[in-house]
C-alpha cells in the first residue's frame, strides 16, 4: 500500500512538473502580429531542414529541394509567422541533417501568442479645486485592453517611477501645464497614448482658484484691494472734513459766547 502510494505521488508530481514545464513561453508574440522563430543553429547551404509545429511537419528541405512548405523559412533557416492567430501557440521543433545525414543540435521553442493591448488615451478628471485625477483608458469606448497589461506614466517626457497603476491623483497646483502621457504594455506589445494637459482650476490661496472666468484670480485681488483702498480714503477723507466742520463750529459758538459776555 505504501508503495502504491509512492509510486501515485511521484505520478502526480512527474505530470505536474511536465504540465509547468509545458507552460513555459520561450517568445511572445501578439494576434495579428509576426515574428521569426530561431533555428539556434548556423545552416548550411548542404544541410536538410525541417520545421515541425506540433509533431507536424510545416517545412521540409533538402539541399535545395522544398519538400514541404506550409510556412515561410529565412535564409539563416529561422521560422517566419506572419498575421498571428491564437491556434498557432505551441511548440515549434526544427531538425537539421548535415550532407552526410548527421543531426545536429537546434532548438525548439514554445511560443505563446496573447491579445495586443489597445491604444490608450489619458483622461483628466477635476477631483475638486485641489487635485486631478489621471486615468489611462482604452481609445475606443467598445475596446478593453487584454487583463495581463503593466502601466507606465511620464511626466513632460520623464518616467514617473512611482506611479504604476492606470489610475492616479495630483494636486492641481503642481501640474499646471504638465503633459502626461500613458504606455500599456505586455509581453507581447506596447502602445502610447498622445500627451494631455488638464483644465481643472490650480489653487493660488487657500480656497480660491487661479483663474476666475479665464481671468487671473490676481486681477480680482487687486481689484478688491484697490477698492477697499478707495473705499478707506473716501471714508477718511469725510471723517476729517467732518471733524474740520465741528471744530469750525465749536470755535463760532466759543467767539459768540465771549462777545456776547463783553
Amino acid at each position: 500500500m505504501m508503495k502504491m502510494a509512492l509510486v501515485s505521488v511521484v505520478t502526480l508530481f512527474l505530470i505536474c512538473s511536465s504540465t509547468i514545464a509545458s507552460q513555459v513561453c520561450d517568445q511572445f508574440a501578439a494576434i495579428g502580429g509576426n515574428i521569426n522563430v530561431p533555428l539556434g543553429y548556423k545552416l548550411k547551404p548542404t544541410d536538410a531542414l525541417k520545421w515541425k509545429f506540433k509533431d507536424e511537419t510545416i517545412f521540409h528541405k533538402k539541399q535545395e529541394n522544398v519538400l514541404v512548405k506550409n510556412s515561410d523559412v529565412n535564409a539563416d533557416g529561422s521560422l517566419e509567422l506572419t498575421n498571428l492567430k491564437k491556434d498557432q501557440a505551441g511548440v515549434y521543433s526544427p531538425e537539421v541533417f548535415d550532407k552526410d545525414g548527421k543531426s545536429q543540435t537546434t532548438k525548439s521553442t514554445n511560443l505563446c501568442i496573447l491579445d495586443p493591448v489597445k491604444k490608450p488615451k489619458v483622461s483628466a478628471t477635476c477631483k475638486d479645486p485641489n487635485d486631478v485625477v489621471f486615468k489611462c483608458i482604452p481609445d475606443k469606448v467598445s475596446d478593453k485592453q487584454p487583463g495581463d497589461e503593466e502601466y507606465e506614466w511620464f511626466r513632460n517626457n520623464e518616467k514617473m517611477v512611482k506611479e504604476k497603476k492606470n489610475v492616479f491623483d495630483m494636486k492641481a497646483a503642481d501640474t499646471k501645464a504638465d503633459k502626461f502621457v500613458c504606455k500599456v504594455s505586455n509581453k507581447a506589445s506596447s502602445e502610447t497614448s498622445e500627451p494631455v494637459t488638464h483644465n481643472c482650476a490650480k489653487i493660488g490661496f487657500p480656497g480660491l482658484p487661479d483663474e476666475q472666468f479665464g481671468i487671473s484670480i490676481w486681477v480680482f485681488v487687486g481689484g478688491g484691494a484697490a477698492f477697499v483702498l478707495l473705499l478707506i480714503i473716501i471714508v477718511s477723507v469725510y471723517y476729517i472734513r467732518v471733524k474740520s466742520k465741528r471744530m469750525t463750529q465749536l470755535r463760532v459758538s466759543e467767539q459768540v459766547r465771549r462777545d456776547l459776555s463783553s
